[in-house]
């Protein structure tokens, strides 16, 4: 199957990859694992018909050295590596967002709590 940046468009990649899951789907039918097999195989699939977007920054070179270094390393594509990276910062910072309502919530003693688990049989 083609990369969907190697700029050949994405459909060929989304008809090739329905063809390439039929072909998967067939072979796996009379194995015990092909419940599996065709999930993971669905999923890849998914992956690669995704809608994409194309995000154009501006970098210092060495982050950039750094992040090839890292993605040859792991035999990752460093579009992949840095989606991970920017969905790891969102998913942060919305747990940032929650940890500040969290703080607003009520609280009260430590000894207070103790005594009510102790009163519930619970320690």
């Amino acid at each position: 199957m083609r990369d969907p940046d190697d700029g050949h468009g994405g459909q060929d990649v989304v008809d090739e990859g329905l063809y390439e899951l039929e072909v998967m789907r067939k072979a796996v039918e009379w194995r015990p694992d092909a419940t599996i097999c065709y999930h993971v195989v669905v999923n890849a699939i998914k992956e690669c018909i995704m809608a994409q977007a194309q995000l154009a920054t501006r970098i210092d070179e060495r982050v950039k050295g750094a992040v090839e270094k890292v993605c040859k390393a792991r035999g990752q594509k460093m579009n992949h590596f840095i989606e991970e990276a920017l969905l790891d910062k969102l998913e942060e910072l919305e747990d940032l967002e929650e940890l500040k309502s969290l703080r607003k919530e009520p609280t009260r003693p430590f000894k207070d709590l103790l005594r009510d688990l102790k009163l519930d049989g619970l320690l």
